[in-house]
């Protein structure tokens, strides 16, 4: 094994498992004897992997052992690091799966031997290692002459419900934030806190493509949860992209008369006029997808380095779960998001208006 890091953490996953064995438990001590080998065969790693995944899989998932997270971790990035140093064989698309797969599922001490297995496979992509698998549907514009037009939604009618409009200021100092807002505890919309950061000019689904595009990704599909054909599927991200993203740099394939399933379709939809007649309007409904319950930020730093924590956050107190103001700061990219937070982060896609 040529790097040292990973030989390293195999030691520990063997030295966290080696107890667990010697009490009985049977799927640690077939581990154990897997991962233990000089020099691993993918078929053992695979049939290590296997084992670690039925672990993880048994019982709610808060309850599952952060060692057999870390042993599915660690055949994971033995697989890629295989991969890796395969010679005409490298795939670095494959070893970026497996590499993102330990990310997601493994134990936290996996995540730096991920990171570094994510550089040294992003370096092969960059000598000319295999373009990942092509896109298996282009999407097709939907007819009805709203070519590319995203639906228009309404605000939800404030009738009977207690409202007030929420001031709005902009750049405000640290002293007023904390006398008119924290201590006040009066809300505010502070606009020009987020125009500096990077984020706000960089990110687009061409750029997000760039630096995510073979990674994978955990997305749910559906409305909502409670929708019976909701689920969540691991795809890449250029995958992600192509379903549900819109890629203006991707229009010629939209002019494509191909004959692949087409992702959008188009739906009519009764809207009430002022003079209560009901005018039919056409209305494109897509899938919905969305990354969630998923730390990406973990998963790719590279992405965090486009934000800026703003000022504001240092003046915030750590809330209940002892998650500190930095991370609450930047932890929110839905353009609205419920809760007793102290402080909300809009996505920089958002309208800025």
């Amino acid at each position: 094994m040529e790097r040292p890091y990973l030989a390293t953490h195999l030691a520990v996953v063997l030295g966290l498992l080696g107890p667990l064995a010697d009490e009985g438990d049977a799927s640690a001590a077939a581990l154990h004897s897997l991962l233990s080998a000089a020099d691993p065969d993918p078929r053992t790693l695979v049939e290590a992997r296997e084992v670690a995944w039925e672990q993880l899989h048994t019982g709610r998932w808060s309850a599952v052992s952060d060692v057999f997270r870390e042993a599915y971790g660690v055949a994971q990035c033995l697989r890629a690091a295989q991969m890796l140093q395969s010679g005409d064989r490298c795939d670095p698309a494959q070893a970026l799966e497996d590499i993102d797969l330990a990310l997601i599922m493994g134990g936290p001490q996996t995540h730096r031997v991920a990171h570094r297995l994510v550089e040294e496979a992003n370096d092969a992509r960059r000598r000319g290692g295999p373009a990942p698998a092509s896109r298996s549907r282009k999407r097709r514009r939907p007819s009805g002459g709203n070519e590319g037009r995203r639906p228009q939604l309404s605000p939800p009618d404030p009738r009977g419900l207690p409202w007030r409009p929420i001031k709005r200021v902009h750049l405000p100092s640290l002293a007023s934030f904390q006398a008119h807002c924290l201590d006040a505890q009066q809300p505010a919309i502070i606009t020009g806190a987020m125009d500096h950061w990077p984020a706000t000019a960089a990110w687009s689904t061409p750029y997000l493509r760039g630096l995510l595009g073979p990674r994978t990704v955990p997305v749910e599909v559906g409305a909502t949860y409670i929708d019976d054909d909701w689920s969540t599927e691991l795809m890449t991200f250029d995958a992600f992209a192509d379903r549900f993203l819109d890629d203006d740099s991707h229009a010629d394939d939209d002019d494509d008369d191909d004959d692949d399933g087409d992702d959008a379709r188009t739906s009519r939809a009764a809207e009430t006029s002022r003079g209560g007649a009901r005018a039919a309007q056409p209305v494109i409904t897509r899938p919905i997808g969305y990354l969630a319950q998923h730390e990406l930020f973990r998963q790719a730093p590279e992405l965090r380095r486009d934000l800026r924590v703003p000022d504001y956050c240092a003046l915030l107190r750590p809330d209940e779960d002892g998650a500190d103001a930095e991370v609450r700061g930047v932890s929110c990219w839905t353009p609205c998001r419920k809760g007793h937070k102290s402080c909300a982060v809009v996505s920089p896609c958002a309208p800025r208006t």
